[in-house]
C-alpha cells in the first residue's frame, strides 16, 4: 500500500508539474549584486514562477558581450559568481549581472522567461594589501627623534666669551706714585748765610808800662 501510495503521489505531482511546466517562466527579478571580495560577487533574486533552472548572464561594463556564466536550480535564489580563467573578476573594475528563467518542458520561445534588470557591481581591490600599508605610521614615531636636534643650545657657550680680561685694566692706579716727588723742601738751608756778623774783633792795642 505504502508503495502504491508513492507511486500515485509521484503521479499526481508529474501531471501538476507537467502542467505547470507548459507555460512561459516569469520575469526574472534580480534583487542584488554585490562584491564579497576581490574575486567573488554574491547575486539574490526572487523565485520565479514556471521554471526548471535560472541562467545567470555577465559582462564587463565596456564589453557589449553578455556572457553566460551558470544554469542555477529553480530551488535555489542566490549564486556566487568565482573569477576564474573563463569567467574572470579583475580588481578595480565594473561589472553588470543580470538573470532570467528557463522552463525545459515549455515549446518553442516560451521556453525563456524574461531579462532581469541590470545590477552593475564595482570589484574591489585585495583588502589584504591594506593592512600591509598600515605599518606607516610606525615610521613616523621614529621620525620624533628630532628633537634630538634641539642640542643647538649647545652653542650657548658663547656666555664663556664674556671672560674679556677688561676689568684687568684697572691697575691703572698703580701709576700713582707720583707724590715721591715730595721732597722739593730739602732745599731750605738757605739761612746758613747769616755767617756775616764774625767780623774779627780788631786787635787791641795793649800798652807795655815800663
Amino acid at each position: 500500500m505504502l508503495s502504491d501510495g508513492c507511486t500515485v503521489h509521484t503521479f499526481h505531482q508529474q501531471t501538476a508539474n507537467a502542467a505547470v511546466n507548459k507555460k512561459q517562466p516569469t520575469k526574472a527579478t534580480l534583487t542584488s549584486a554585490k562584491a564579497t571580495s576581490y574575486n567573488k560577487v554574491s547575486l539574490k533574486w526572487k523565485k520565479s514562477k514556471n521554471i526548471t533552472s535560472y541562467a545567470v548572464y555577465y559582462k564587463a561594463s565596456n564589453s557589449k558581450k553578455w556572457v553566460k556564466i551558470a544554469n542555477v536550480s529553480s530551488k535555489k535564489t542566490g549564486y556566487t559568481h568565482k573569477s576564474s580563467k573563463k569567467y574572470p573578476l579583475k580588481q578595480g573594475k565594473t561589472y553588470q549581472y543580470r538573470i532570467r528563467g528557463y522552463n525545459k518542458k515549455a515549446k518553442g520561445s516560451k521556453k525563456w522567461g524574461k531579462y532581469s534588470s541590470i545590477k552593475k557591481v564595482k570589484i574591489p581591490k585585495k583588502a589584504i594589501a591594506k593592512p600591509t600599508e598600515a605599518p606607516n605610521p610606525t615610521v613616523k614615531p621614529t621620525e620624533a627623534p628630532k628633537p634630538t636636534a634641539a642640542p643647538k643650545p649647545t652653542a650657548a657657550p658663547k656666555p664663556t666669551a664674556a671672560p674679556k680680561p677688561k676689568p684687568t685694566e684697572a691697575p691703572k692706579p698703580t701709576a700713582a706714585p707720583q707724590p715721591t716727588k715730595a721732597p722739593q723742601p730739602t732745599a731750605t738751608p738757605r739761612p746758613t748765610a747769616t755767617p756775616a756778623p764774625t767780623a774779627t774783633p780788631k786787635p787791641v792795642k795793649v800798652q807795655v808800662s815800663h
